[in-house]
């Protein structure tokens, strides 16, 4: 299979149609789009939405993807029912993509973030049909979270399990200010450094959230030739609770224009990854 092939195979749900792109948040699906733990939410496509935009969006995935098999470090994996697993990351500062190969051909591909360590208990795990991916379940702080695990690959299952120093991350599909205000258990609660929070997107997959937070640093960043912002910011932060922070990055295309800006809150839908490696 050649890569324009695998790209538009991973990029196509269980029913052979085209992966359900993500809806705003706020805003409207098809009643008919698969729910949260449907087995079309186990692929990338828009996940790559949040680095690459625009027209030439496939051929530059396709590049990136395959620049991670050529130039990127090999990491070897858990073998697959007899086939060689080989795990190959790419970095350019903090992002980076990993392509993970069987037998020398490609059979998936993501991008991946630096992000900021935090303790994470993993009590469940539930395994992509690929048997390479995985989602994670278990708490960060006093939040419960699902996030994916990039690192999967490279290791036995229940090596996941327990507790773990991860690198917490997300990837956000869309981008824009948030309210001012925000209602949290019938009290309204300012999005500002006493408040920030995270609720399951209802359009998207089990690891995917609504963010609102305020960020506390902004900077461009380039994956290669794609421009984003990294946004340091709290995933939850409450008085009752306490504050668990991430990195957050999101394409220079999203937002119609919208810049992130250190101390505005804003508020986007988040793909959540971890590291546990």
């Amino acid at each position: 299979m050649g890569l324009l092939d695998w790209l538009v195979d991973r990029f196509r749900d269980s029913r052979g149609a085209p992966a359900v792109d993500p809806a705003p948040p706020g805003g409207s699906h098809d009643p008919e789009d698969p729910p949260r733990d449907h087995p079309s939410k186990q692929a990338h496509g828009s996940h790559w939405d949040a680095v690459v935009g625009g027209e030439g969006r496939e051929a530059a995935i396709r590049r990136l993807a395959a620049r991670a098999v050529e130039d990127g470090d090999p990491v070897e994996g858990v073998p697959l029912d007899g086939t060689e697993v080989t795990g190959h990351r790419l970095a350019e500062g903090s992002l980076g993509v990993v392509t993970v190969t069987l037998d020398g051909q490609v059979a998936t591909a993501y991008p991946v973030g630096a992000g900021v360590e935090q303790a994470m208990t993993v009590t469940g795990r539930r395994e992509w049909t690929s048997g390479l991916e995985t989602w994670l379940t278990g708490e960060v702080g006093d939040a419960a979270v699902t996030a994916f695990g990039t690192d999967y690959y490279a290791r036995p299952g229940e090596r996941f399990e327990g507790e773990h120093t991860v690198s917490l991350a997300g990837f956000l599909y869309d981008l824009g200010p948030a309210a001012a205000t925000v209602n949290a258990g019938g009290r309204e609660l300012a999005v500002d450094d006493s408040f920030a929070g995270f609720t399951p997107w209802e359009a998207g997959a089990i690891d995917d959230y609504v963010v609102r937070t305020t960020p506390e640093r902004v900077e461009r960043v380039g994956l290669f030739d794609h421009a984003l912002y990294r946004i340091e910011a709290p995933l939850y932060r409450e008085p009752d609770r306490g504050t668990a922070d991430a990195v957050f990055y999101a394409g220079t295309h999203l937002g119609d224009g919208y810049e992130p800006t250190a101390g505005e809150p804003i508020r986007a839908p988040a793909w959540l990854q971890v590291r546990v490696g």
